[in-house]
Order: structure tokens, then C-alpha cells, then sequence
């Protein structure tokens, strides 16, 4: 009995010494911080897009965005997670929704001061091929100073009630990247979400037209909170001065 108690105790003890170690405790140990500091990398990668040195560089350096710049964008498509496909690529709807997307991007960022032209990267430039390195060669050849890169994702869920109408529940998110074009850097990278209601109505005649104005609505929503934060992002980042605009 006095044995089995005894291992109980120690078993207690390991446990209560193990959840008193938080996690990268570490880090904060005098025998850790004694070691030396480590500055060279040790991964190695035949196929790295970067070089070691062009990591110190972006590790080192900063960027300066233009105080008036042209602005390429990207829109490298939108994915509906329970919805089904709404829009064929070839339809006119497609392309008017297409449209619709640039513009909605176009009058907020216009608005901001900061860009001499807002203008689409056409598929003919980068074929298809979505990497950055095509990316940034497409908005180069355009002669864009910033490319805005997107892609968005939507997901619905059904509430089909007996005694009141149809509901879908949307959930949009767009991720968003800008880069500079003349270093390849991204200085804003981030993730919008937003949360959408659409009810049926009267009219409907199945619940297709009702998925297809719920994804509308996210999508755009979605859209709508990303060109804020990118408002904001330039509204906060100071344009160049003038000795660095020469400089460029």
C-alpha cells in the first residue's frame, strides 16, 4: 500500500512539474541566454526562391512605397465551399461579376491619394501561372509600381425550417497581399473575414437562387473589410519623401 502511494505522489509531482513549464520557458533560462548568438541559417534548400543574402537584405532593409504609385491587380479567383459553381468562367455574369469586383476595389483605394492608375493584370501577361516571381514579372511589364494580389473563399450552411423561410448562413474570407514590384517585398499580407444572413424569399423557386445571393453577399463584404484594411495599411504608411523618391 505504501508503495503504491508512494509512486501516486511522485507521479503528481513529475505532472505538477511539467504543467509549471510554460512553453519557450527556455528561451528565458541564464543558460540559454549565455549561449552564443545564432546567425547563420541552418536550412538549406536547393530550390529556394531566395537567396541567403537576399534574406538578410529583406531582414535588414526597408521599403519605401511611393507616394503616387500605379497600383496592378490580381484577382486569382474565389472558391464556394457548399454552394456549388454559380457562374460559368465563359458566361457574361461571370465577367460583369468579374467587373464588378475591380470597381469595388477601384473607388475606395482612388480615394485614398495614393495612385496615379488602379488597372488588372490581364491573363494574357502571366498565363495562368500564379507564383509570385510571374506575378511580379506581369505588373513589371505593365510598368505597375504595387501589385495587389487576392484570392477569396466562402463557405455556407443551411437552416431549411418547416415553419419559416430558408436561411443560409455565409462565412467569407479573402487573403490579400501587396507587394513592391521594384523589391519584391510584401509589405502588407493579412486575412479578411466576414459573416453573412440571406433569407428566402417568396419568389424563389429553389434554394439555388438563395446560395447564389448569400455567396454574392459574403464575397463582396469580404471585399469590402479587405480594402479598408489596405486603406488604412497606406493611410498609416507614410508616403516617400522626396530625397527617397530620388533615391528610387
Amino acid at each position: 500500500m505504501k508503495t503504491r502511494l508512494s509512486i501516486l505522489l511522485l507521479s503528481l509531482a513529475l505532472l505538477g512539474g511539467c504543467a509549471a513549464t510554460s512553453a519557450g520557458a527556455q528561451y528565458h533560462s541564464p543558460e540559454y541566454q549565455a549561449r552564443e548568438v545564432l546567425s547563420q541559417p541552418v536550412i538549406q534548400a536547393k530550390d529556394a526562391l531566395l537567396s541567403e543574402e537576399a534574406i538578410r537584405m529583406l531582414l535588414s532593409h526597408r521599403i519605401v512605397l511611393p507616394a503616387k504609385a500605379k497600383l496592378a491587380v490580381v484577382d486569382l479567383g474565389h472558391e464556394s465551399i457548399g454552394g456549388g459553381g454559380y457562374y460559368r468562367a465563359n458566361s457574361a455574369e461571370f465577367l460583369q461579376l468579374k467587373k464588378e469586383k475591380l470597381e469595388a476595389i477601384e473607388a475606395p483605394l482612388e480615394a485614398t491619394g495614393r495612385f496615379t492608375e488602379i488597372t488588372h493584370v490581364p491573363r494574357l501577361l502571366h498565363g495562368g501561372y500564379t507564383s509570385l516571381v510571374r506575378l511580379r514579372e506581369a505588373a513589371a511589364l505593365m510598368q505597375a509600381d504595387l501589385l495587389l494580389v487576392y484570392q477569396s473563399r466562402s463557405q455556407l450552411v443551411y437552416d431549411f425550417n418547416l415553419f419559416s423561410k430558408d436561411e443560409v448562413r455565409a462565412h467569407g474570407s479573402i487573403e490579400v497581399l501587396v507587394i513592391d514590384v521594384t523589391s519584391g517585398a510584401v509589405p502588407m499580407a493579412d486575412t479578411f473575414e466576414a459573416f453573412h444572413l440571406e433569407k428566402g424569399k417568396k419568389e424563389d423557386v429553389d434554394d439555388f437562387e438563395l446560395k447564389k445571393r448569400a455567396d454574392r453577399a459574403v464575397t463582396f463584404a469580404t471585399l469590402e473589410a479587405a480594402v479598408a484594411g489596405i486603406s488604412d495599411f497606406f493611410a498609416r504608411r507614410a508616403p516617400a519623401t522626396p530625397a527617397e523618391a530620388d533615391a528610387g
